[in-house]
């Protein structure tokens, strides 16, 4: 290239990609020197390079003799390959090659593992990666592609270089390819794979061009790096050893000559979804696996990987392609770079015998299943063991017993029917990936999986109280000895739990995942929408009445405990018909006017509750009031589990939706305006979806736009529940997006998703704790040293217990002791309950954590004899409830409090802290406060309602009607926003008059003319059910 050309131009750009591609890619720079076949799409001397190839000199004789001389030959296989392509597709035959009269042409060599290969890999080594800059690739116009890549003369991938010195950027390049480049050249349509959109700072890709309708992914490591805090792009400090430009990552490490062989090879595949579409990895996809099983092959089985990546990763595709990867991943050749059990195990030898994926996700195993049959030939590499049939612990045994399956998939209920089976399986070594994953895999279950998979037979103590709920992978290892079994958990909102048994140690003490794809760069990147844009809260305003208590302090005015009495009313508050029917009423309402015309009429919504009973009633009353309505565009589904009993109706989820729990999820997601049959509106459609804790996690419905919250939510409840409406959709925008919420405030939902927004981290845990509470324990006159001690001497081997007779007899003396305690001390009883029900889980976690700790007999003993204690230890006394039936809610107003865009910290972590072994449930130390019922009721109503009552709502809407007709005609056209400010100024003044005139007003008076906050409450709900009768 001419020195004359500034230094700044894009020229030099890519003369400086080309280079690295040479000398640090390993690919072959080729000019266009006539090579290339712009009919065919196919760089012919490269092509017949390869084809005669020492691999494939003896099969091209072949073909040589079968043509009768090189020009046929050339004419005749050239043919043949082309026309493969034009039907199969260039990825199909790399990886397969052409069949030509008998004889099999391979078309691409691809990396061998293990020392045995020897011969393929010299095969390997054939291969011809070549890149050609500035291609003419068009037979009808002049057009050429800034660079081309070829792999063995066929075409895989190209790339559009822009140069933002210049002032132009990578949306140039897209621009480019959506403009300028004809999606019905044979380079575009059977050959070349995907497209790179590049300049000095970001890429983006395709796989698939389409005129204005080509879909570019962002394909960037993140503002700091990959698997770093940051937001979308590429960090722009970048060492001259590492390329110096942003973007050098592309073509130093994604586009070398062994990564992009295996992406070839492993990553790339077909996904059906209405057609055929080809999925490349994206970055943080293909980052995470090469990082997991470089570490593997390094470090060997008996590992654990936590990764944390966020909804819409999509994990699916990175859980299908590293458990592919896994399948014949071996050791380092080089026995020096063996680390930890690998060098037992030895170099090149197979790290994982099998694979074993666990999941309750049919896409998955449907992913994986499509996955393995694209990339294994072998019959049979792939089992999904459901126990549809009714053999669950046969199919599994089948499974891990045929070396020719070498993936499996199994559901969580599998599990327990052939832990025994696997028993008998010693010295298999295992990779377990636990998809986003599920709260029955911490605990017991997980250990028994893992006791079942050792050849040492052993069992861990009984983990159950660690399993708390939360539905990610928190399989217990860390540091006990299982070199036969490795845990790969993906999840994007960890607990401290998963963090300290999966996590990998920082340099700042704390525990955090060993991959990172963040909830930040997700919706930066444009992957996921955030959930927070509109958050709508609501505050409570109601008054109570019990008419029994309203002028006594007689036995009809009860002495109660003021806290419980509070909790209890709420309750009963929540559930009432006044609440119920005025959260349906705003319900309908909103979603009729502001949601039904979403996206084309399919946008569809969650009402979130707080128990079975509630969802029942709360959809009971969106139905019955659409109906009043004649409203069929926010139909109700309801979703909850078991069975309820209600108004002497014994009720179940089927039979309140009139079709099986199965059917619900396509029913829910059924569309008229996606319906291919145009059945004008004989197929209901349901737009609303009632819940009690159901769907509120691993519903994947991109439909969903809203969100109702009338349920407490907190950590990771919250950012499970909510993100339900994160998923993209082709007509779904971020400012569809709409939470109501009855229940939470604006801050204490931040709070709970900025500990899941950019990373999530845990103080390390000290085991140590666990002898603090063994010595406070041991000092109440409860325990006894000896009895504990024999108890842990007689225990049964491979048990916890001794006989049943000697677990009664040894745990019978610190039960009459407790007995005693109760007698004179009820209070230091409870804390003694608390503190061992706290040590039983403590250690529980802890003893998977440090392996000392179910060796020091001291600590075992109290935790084997204090489980059995614990159960035996007589129930707390039955508290008497409140009675509550006379006490009625008079009237109840949901008041728009607040309506914002929730912003969090990009950069700060959150950090869950540290595990403590504290006590669990009551311990005794609260001492009740205690006060009467209408005390407790007169507070809450000065709480939630000043004495606001009906009429002094009613009262002035009525005056202003009849003052202001002109304003009554107007609530039907107006927009409540324009409406609400019409009608502030006479209502303030119509309401002040009254609320004024009558003394026992007085402080509802004063409040409204100095609480702002109230004022607006009070105005805002007034003007909603002024339009709401009026229009």
């Amino acid at each position: 290239m001419s020195s004359t050309v500034p230094a700044y131009f894009e020229s030099r750009f890519e003369n400086a990609i080309v280079a690295d591609l040479a000398r640090v890619g390993g690919w072959r720079v080729v000019e266009q020197d006539g090579g290339y076949d712009v009919e065919r799409a196919v760089d012919t001397a490269r092509l017949f390079e390869f084809l005669g190839k020492p691999s494939q000199r003896k099969r091209m004789d072949r073909l040589r003799a079968a043509y009768g001389g090189e020009a046929d030959l050339q004419r005749g296989v050239l043919k043949r390959i082309t026309d493969q392509l034009d039907k199969r597709g260039v990825l199909d035959v790399l990886r397969n090659g052409v069949k030509d009269q008998g004889v099999d042409l391979e078309l691409a060599h691809f990396k061998p593992e293990g020392a045995e290969a020897t011969d393929a890999l010299a095969h390997y080594r054939e291969n011809i990666l070549s890149v050609t800059p500035q291609l003419r690739y068009s037979a009808h116009n002049g057009n050429s592609l800034d660079l081309a890549f070829f792999v063995n003369g066929l075409p895989v991938a190209t790339a559009e270089l822009k140069n933002p010195p210049t002032g132009q950027t990578v949306a140039h390049a897209m621009r480019q390819y959506r403009e300028d480049r004809d999606p019905r050249e044979k380079l575009f349509t059977k050959r070349a794979l995907v497209h790179f959109a590049v300049d000095t700072d970001e890429v983006h890709m395709t796989t698939r061009l389409a005129r204005r309708k080509t879909v570019f992914l962002p394909f960037n490591q993140g503002s700091n790096g990959p698997s770093k805090v940051g937001g979308k792009g590429n960090r722009k400090n970048v060492e001259k050893s590492e390329g110096s430009y942003p973007t050098a990552y592309l073509w130093r490490e994604v586009l070398e000559r062994d990564a992009f062989m295996e992406i070839l090879q492993r990553f790339l595949s077909e996904e059906e979804n209405g057609g055929t579409t080809l999925i490349f990895p994206r970055f943080h996809q293909w980052h995470a696996v090469r990082e997991i099983t470089k570490h593997a092959a390094r470090h060997g089985s008996g590992e654990n990987y936590l990764a944390q990546h966020s909804a819409g990763s999509g994990k699916s595709n990175t859980i299908a392609w590293l458990a592919l990867r896994l399948v014949d991943l071996h050791t380092l050749s080089d026995r020096k770079k063996l680390e930890g059990r690998a060098r037992g195990i030895g170099p090149d030898v197979p790290v994982f015998d099998k694979i074993l994926v666990v999941t309750d996700r049919t896409v998955l195993n449907d992913q994986l299943s499509a996955t393995v049959k694209n990339f294994v030939r072998t019959r049979g590499a792939f089992k999904a063991v459901t126990g549809d049939d009714g053999g669950k612990s046969a199919g599994l045994l089948d499974a891990l017993q045929d070396s020719t399956t070498r993936i499996v998939t199994v559901t969580l209920q599998t599990f327990p029917y052939a832990l025994k089976l696997m028993k008998e399986l010693p010295g298999l070594r295992c990779a377990i990936i636990a998809d986003e994953a599920h709260s029955s895999q911490s605990g017991t279950t997980s250990k028994k999986v893992r006791a079942a998979l050792s050849d040492s037979g052993e069992d861990d103590a009984d983990t159950a109280a660690e399993d708390d709920g939360v539905p990610e992978a928190a399989d217990p290892l860390a540091e006990r000895a299982y070199p036969n079994l490795s845990f790969f958990a993906f999840t994007a909102t960890p607990k401290k739990k998963t963090l300290n048994l999966f996590g990998v140690k920082r340099d700042d003490g704390t525990m955090g995942p060993f991959h990172l794809y963040s909830m930040h760069q997700a919706v930066d990147e444009g992957f996921i929408l955030d959930v927070l844009s509109r958050y709508i809260t609501y505050d409570r305003s109601f008054q109570l009445v019990n008419k029994a208590v309203q002028d006594t302090t007689g036995p009809e005015d009860p002495e109660v405990d003021v806290k419980k009495a509070k909790a209890a009313l709420m309750r009963m508050v929540d559930v009432s018909d006044v609440r119920i029917r005025e959260l349906a009423d705003l319900i309908v309402r909103h979603f009729h006017r502001y949601i039904a015309p979403q996206m084309g009429g399919r946008s569809k919504a969650m009402v979130v509750t707080g128990s079975r009973r509630h969802a029942v009633l709360l959809h009971r009353a969106i139905e019955k009031r659409r109906k009043e309505l004649r409203w069929e565009d926010c139909r109700a589904l309801v979703a909850f589990s078991g069975e309820l009993r209600l108004d002497g109706q014994q009720l179940t989820e089927s039979r309140v939706n009139g079709f099986s729990e199965q059917r619900l999820p396509a029913a829910f997601g059924y569309t008229r305006a996606d319906d291919p049959h145009g059945t004008g509106g004989a197929k209901d459609e349901y737009r609303v979806l009632v819940v009690a804790d159901k769907y509120q996690t691993g519903f994947d419905q991109p439909l969903l736009t809203t969100m109702y919250v009338d349920k407490k939510l907190g950590g990771v409840q919250a950012v499970q529940t909510l993100s339900r409406l994160n998923r993209t959709h082709p007509h779904k925008s971020q400012n569809d997006l709409f939470i109501l919420d009855f229940r939470n405030t604006a801050d204490e939902i931040a709070a709970a998703f900025q500990d899941y927004y950019s990373t999530t981290l845990a103080d390390e845990v000290d085991p140590n704790l666990l002898y603090e509470r063994h010595s406070e324990l041991l000092a109440s006159d409860v325990l006894d040293r000896d009895e504990i001690a024999e108890f842990d001497r007689l225990c049964l081997p491979g048990e916890d217990t001794p006989a049943h007779a000697d677990m009664v007899r040894l745990t019978g003396p610190a039960l009459e002791r407790f007995g005693e305690l109760i007698g004179h001390d009820g209070t230091a009883a409870e804390k003694f309950r608390g503190r061992l029900d706290g040590y039983q889980r403590g250690y529980g976690f802890l003893q998977l954590i440090a392996k000392w700790v179910s060796e020091d007999a001291d600590l075992r003993g109290l935790y084997r004899f204090g489980g059995i204690l614990l159960g035996r230890l007589p129930r707390r006394a039955e508290e008497r409830g409140i009675d509550l039936s006379r006490t009625e809610v008079a009237e109840y107003r949901p008041v728009k409090s607040s309506e914002q865009r929730i912003r969090l910290s990009a950069e700060e972590p959150g950090t869950l802290g540290g595990f403590t072994v504290d006590e669990r449930g009551p311990g005794g130390e609260r001492t009740p406060e205690t006060g009467r019922l209408s005390d407790v009721i007169a507070e809450i109503n000065d709480m939630y309602g000043l004495g606001l009552r009906q009429e002094h709502i009613d009262g002035p809407i009525v005056d202003v009607a009849e003052q202001t007709p002109r304003l009554k005609k107007a609530a039907a056209k107006a927009s409540p926003e324009d409406f609400k400010r019409l009608f502030i100024a006479p209502f303030r003044k119509r309401f002040l008059a009254r609320v004024q005139a009558d003394p026992e007003d007085a402080e509802l008076f004063r409040a409204y003319n100095n609480r702002r906050d109230l004022r607006d409450l009070i105005d805002s709900e007034a003007a909603r059910r002024a339009q709401k009768d009026w229009g």
